[in-house]
């Protein structure tokens, strides 16, 4: 009976997680990245998208390399929604 007791934290490379919300997702975009995010979410991901923009060039002189393509920032709410992503 031990699977009954499942949180979903253990699977297999490759497995899907069994979602049991569905996510509107929302959006900005910037030059440099996006910030994905959905309901309730917005303060957070307005912060991640307001810090990303003020720090981005440090990050690129701490990896000593500019960015090539675009960051994906994806905003959860809480961990039990990220445990139940596929992201």
């Amino acid at each position: 009976m031990q699977a009954q007791f499942y949180n979903g934290s253990q699977l297999n490379f490759g497995k899907s997680r069994v979602q049991y919300n569905d996510f509107f997702w929302t959006y900005y975009r910037f030059d440099k990245f996006d910030t994905y995010f959905y309901l309730n979410g917005k303060e957070l991901a307005q912060y991640t998208a307001e810090y990303a923009d003020n720090h981005i060039r440090e990050i690129e002189l701490m990896l000593q390399s500019g960015l090539e393509d675009k960051i994906q920032f994806i905003i959860f709410n809480n961990l039990s929604d990220l445990k139940q992503s596929n992201i």
